[in-house]
């Protein structure tokens, strides 16, 4: 899958990919995955495992000196990774209709883990001392659309869990949803700190996702201050 990305274009998926605990798929190419649908529409690629899974990271340059990569992921199932899909570097995405299950959270202090779904923007990706607002680093149009996140995992009482996190990226965003947990324990969606471009341009269209959540969490009010200080970088 790597060798196709490099190359860019449209690739599909079939079958069953295995990135095991750690593999990942670097972007830095316009590209689109497209997995294989059955005939009611449900998606039956699946890509297990991997950490980061599908990554577009930020280049080595900052601020970006060009625009970044346009990127889709659609129809397929992502299962047992840690941030399944991590986009910090794009100029336009669509995710859609992907399903997400099993997300492995990740460590962040002794009392805390992290998990996350969906990913865009530099937040995490970048050193808690220096983070900030990369202007280019995210630009055009971000639509997330008709995915199915079943964000439970095994340690629900200490894991501050995200179903789809957009940060230091664009500033306009609208959401609605089809179905999500009555209890605010957990968090199905936060965008925050984000920016337009130069030109005024840029949106975040959240729309239509399945977002489940534990039914226990951390406990109101979230550790989102401590988060902004820890020195790890997902």
């Amino acid at each position: 899958m790597q060798a196709a990305a490099s190359q860019g274009g449209e690739i599909l998926l079939k079958g069953t990919f295995d990135f095991g605990e750690k593999g990942s798929v670097n972007i830095n190419k316009d590209v689109k995955f497209v997995g294989e649908k059955d005939s009611q529409g449900v998606p039956i690629t699946k890509i297990k495992g991997g950490l980061r899974t599908f990554l577009s990271p930020l280049p080595a340059q900052l601020p970006p000196q060009a625009p970044g990569p346009k990127i889709a992921i659609q129809y397929s199932i992502l299962t047992d990774s840690a941030f399944p899909i991590y986009i910090a570097y794009c100029s336009g995405a669509t995710i859609a209709g992907n399903k997400i299950t099993n997300v492995r959270p990740m460590a962040a202090t002794p009392q805390m883990n992290v998990s996350v779904g969906i990913m865009v923007g530099t937040n995490w990706i970048q050193p808690a001392a220096t983070r900030k607002y990369q202007p280019g680093a995210v630009t055009g149009m971000i639509t997330i659309v008709d995915n199915d996140l079943d964000m439970a995992n095994d340690t629900p009482a200490k894991t501050f869990g995200q179903g789809i996190f957009c940060s230091l990226g664009h500033r306009d965003y609208s959401a609605s949803f089809k179905k999500h947990s009555e209890k605010l324990l957990k968090e199905f969606n936060r965008a925050m700190d984000n920016y337009l471009g130069d030109d005024g341009s840029g949106s975040v269209v959240i729309r239509d996702n399945k977002v489940s959540t534990a039914t226990v969490g951390i406990p109101v009010p979230s550790p989102s201050p401590q988060m902004e200080s820890l020195s790890m970088v997902f």
